[in-house]
């Protein structure tokens, strides 16, 4: 039986290749909901459980050493997919996939807790996994808070689509290029949070489309990969929040955190 306040993480894993601003390649297992999940775990251990499918090569104990329970996770008889990541020196980024895993992350058939479950989040995906999601919830009878992620090459891909997923969620997180990529199909409409983040300056919080607060960061002496930053906010803001915490300090954690992870400190 899980604790009151479990947050329920979908999305990929994966073994990443990226390139940095540094030039370097790298490799390591990660993916979006890997990310998101073990960044929320950090905070809120046995409160976190990541739905996703993998091949028989992922580190799982990885996942359960850090106090993320995988419940929700299938394990292929096959190698895990491989997503190649690379990011220019003017902040643009590239992204290649590999494998067909991703593919089957579902919500059905998985042994959860639903009655226990009090956020959902969509990590980073294409959107017509993040609409297959939430029909899926529907499904399901959930009943509680959903948020979602998106990213620069699915926003440019189907701009629309991002912004219809978004309006059925009650947070969602964005980045500048995203934001310019999508704000013109919003309408009169407003998420009713958001979470803008703004790399090396920081994030902001608004509501129904009203600034609430900003949150700045010390800057990062050298950035080594900014791969997983952006999981790493909504995992530490989404387990602050879980914990009681105030929007303002859990995002000022959440900045902090992801500042950490870009600087290579963290995992």
């Amino acid at each position: 039986m899980f604790k009151d306040g479990v947050l329920v993480v979908v999305g990929h894993m994966a073994y990443n290749r990226t390139k940095g601003k540094d030039g370097l390649w790298r490799g390591y297992f990660g993916g979006a909901g890997y990310h998101v999940a073990m960044a929320a775990a950090e905070l809120i251990p046995g409160r976190v459980v990541l739905v996703s499918n993998c091949g028989n090569d992922f580190p799982i104990n990885n996942l359960i050493d850090k106090g993320v329970m995988v419940d929700g996770v299938v394990v292929e008889k096959q190698k895990t997919d491989c997503f190649e990541i690379e990011e220019d020196k003017n902040d643009q980024r590239s992204f290649r996939s590999e494998g067909e895993i991703g593919e089957k992350v579902s919500l059905i058939g998985r042994q959860l807790d639903w009655e226990n479950v009090k956020w959902v989040h969509l990590s980073t995906a294409p959107v017509k996994l993040h609409e297959k999601w939430i029909k899926e919830l529907i499904s399901l009878r959930y009943k509680g808070k959903i948020s979602a992620d998106s990213f620069e090459v699915f926003v440019k891909s189907d701009p629309e689509g991002v912004v219809e997923v978004f309006k059925k969620c009650n947070l969602v997180f964005v980045n500048e290029a995203e934001w310019q990529g999508i704000r013109d199909y919003f309408g009169n409409w407003s998420p009713e949070e958001m979470v803008l983040k703004l790399g090396s300056r920081g994030a902001r919080f608004l509501k129904n489309g009203q600034l609430y607060f900003k949150v700045s960061v010390k800057k990062v002496k050298k950035v080594i990969d900014t791969t997983g930053a952006g999981e790493t906010v909504a995992g530490v803001f989404l387990a602050e929040r879980l914990k009681g915490c105030g929007d303002l300090r859990s995002l000022k954690q959440a900045c902090f955190q992801a500042s950490r992870k870009v600087a290579g400190l963290i995992q």
